[in-house]
């Protein structure tokens, strides 16, 4: 019976420390979280996007050949940086309500997949009052960033574009007359 007792005894001292070593594992992993939302490259997100807001793109962070789509419609890095000053032509009052950015490098803590890829990704909410209809519109909005050497060298943006391809297309039509 002592000897059983001795066995379970160091049974459970063998099981904590094993949990303290976990415990550290665990505060290394806290120190360099992935996903982040407080990482630079995070921040650089939230630059372009105050950016936008206040009129002129900052691409500086964007490769010249980066694969930029809107909804899945390609853009040049030029077309790119031109959309905050047309979008200044057609809306007033520019604002993210709401929105998150988050950077997560994909090492295979998803079911195995992972490829080392890193991403940011941004949900947020893009609201503005049209110019020439006098409309008000929110739209979700998801955009994804993928980095390599400290560039995006993929910006893809999904969001709802019937209200925005509308107010695109009365403004065409107020320039033509």
């Amino acid at each position: 019976m002592k000897n059983l007792l001795l066995f379970l005894l160091a049974g459970i001292m063998v099981s904590c420390s094993h949990q303290t070593g976990r415990q550290l594992d665990l505060l290394e992993e806290v120190k360099d979280p992935n996903p982040s939302n407080e990482d630079e490259k995070s921040e650089i997100i939230r630059t372009i996007t105050k950016s936008y807001v206040d009129g002129k793109i900052n691409g500086d962070y964007v490769a010249e050949d980066c694969n930029i789509t809107f909804n899945n419609q390609r853009l040049t890095k030029e077309e790119w940086s031109q959309i905050a000053e047309f979008h200044q032509k057609l809306f007033k009052n520019i604002e993210f309500t709401n929105g998150w950015v988050q950077t997560t490098t994909y090492n295979g803590e998803n079911w195995g997949w992972g490829d080392g890829t890193t991403w940011s990704h941004q949900w947020n909410s893009w609201t503005a009052t049209s110019k020439i209809s006098g409309e008000t519109q929110t739209n979700a909005s998801h955009w994804g960033f993928l980095w390599e050497d400290g560039k995006i060298v993929r910006l893809a943006g999904f969001f709802s574009d019937e209200w925005y391809n509308k107010e695109v297309a009365l403004y065409m039509n107020s320039m033509e007359q």
